[in-house]
């Protein structure tokens, strides 16, 4: 379960000085639950805190005028450079940050969106680590160690999926050669050249890379053990292709339990054989905590789940895996 939260919210300042300063005078035990800035024409500024029910109004409104002056310090007055990013909606600042976008889609001939104009609302999500979130769930992989062949987290939203992924990925760094396929920039959150996370020692990084094009251009040059990524969603050919090519598998999806992988497009996912063990996240008080930990079994078509039981292991001989 997630308890201790690192972040870095100094570097806020550059891009939103007036709100920062608000922030950086609440009391620490605030300031360290904030998760996310929003900002909408005509309204005050909101934070979001860690609880779900749990939101601060700031006496500040946001005008046209003001979303237009922030997007040009985000893009670093060069906005016409960002425009692939601000066509997903999203762009990652110093210190891991994530800035999403609300407005009006300019769309191609095709019907895909090229740009986003007119800004009516920004939020900027705060990034933090949590070292040791994993931990439990790195015992269980290296447990099973010769028997896996891709580990699939599910959750629903906000509960921590990428989060535990990315320390997951840090521990097993360690000692492990792993390659990240991060295509939106949520677990590397690389910015300027630099990787905001640790991600572990011996760990790659394949910033911006489409999930299934990153998977092929890893296996063909890096020689992973692990290659992880987060939300599948992609050539399932190619996974199998990789596990087939004995790389172990990370990778998370949305889900709400075991019961609902087999009405999903999760099903197709599991039938491939790329997928060994299961993990289960909970929410709201259970943020981030194993609420289950499953191998999977594929047997004529037919999937079983068998529950497994939770085992800590000894940290301290973990030098000779």
């Amino acid at each position: 379960m997630i308890l201790a939260r690192k972040q870095n919210i100094e570097t806020l300042s550059d891009y939103i000085p007036e709100i920062f300063s608000r922030i950086n005078k609440l009391p620490i035990a605030v300031r360290s639950r904030v998760q996310e800035i929003r900002l909408r024409e005509g309204r005050f500024v909101t934070l979001e805190l860690s609880a779900p029910s749990d939101r601060i109004c700031l006496d500040i409104k946001t005008s046209a005028a003001d979303l237009e002056e922030i997007l040009r310090v985000l893009c670093r007055y060069s906005v016409h450079t960002y425009t692939k990013q601000i066509a997903e909606a999203y762009i990652t600042i110093d210190g891991g940050h994530r800035v999403g976008f609300c407005g009006t889609a300019v769309t191609g001939g095709d019907g895909s969106i090229q740009n986003i104009r007119e800004i009516t609302s920004m939020n900027f999500r705060i990034a933090g680590e949590y070292p040791g979130c994993s931990d439990l769930l790195f015992d269980h992989i290296i447990q099973r160690i010769d028997d896996l062949k891709g580990l699939l987290i599910i959750g629903r939203p906000l509960s921590a999926k990428t989060t535990v992924l990315r320390d997951l990925i840090r521990n097993i760094g360690n000692f492990y050669k792993v390659a990240v396929v991060d295509e939106r920039g949520e677990l590397a959150a690389k910015c300027g050249g630099k990787l905001h996370f640790d991600l572990g020692a011996n760990t790659d990084v394949l910033d911006n890379f489409s999930k299934s094009e990153g998977f092929i251009r890893a296996l063909r040059a890096l020689s992973p053990e692990f290659i992880a990524t987060d939300e599948i969603g992609f050539d399932y050919a190619k996974m199998r292709y990789c596990v087939n090519s004995g790389v172990r598998l990370l990778l998370t999806a949305h889900c709400s339990g075991v019961e609902d992988l087999n009405c999903s497009g999760l099903h197709s996912v599991i039938e491939t054989k790329g997928i060994s063990h299961l993990a289960l996240l909970g929410t709201g008080a259970e943020i981030g905590k194993i609420k289950g930990f499953w191998e999977v079994k594929v047997n004529n078509g037919n999937v079983e789940y068998n529950l497994c039981r939770f085992n800590s292991i000894d940290r301290s001989r973990l030098g000779a895996v």
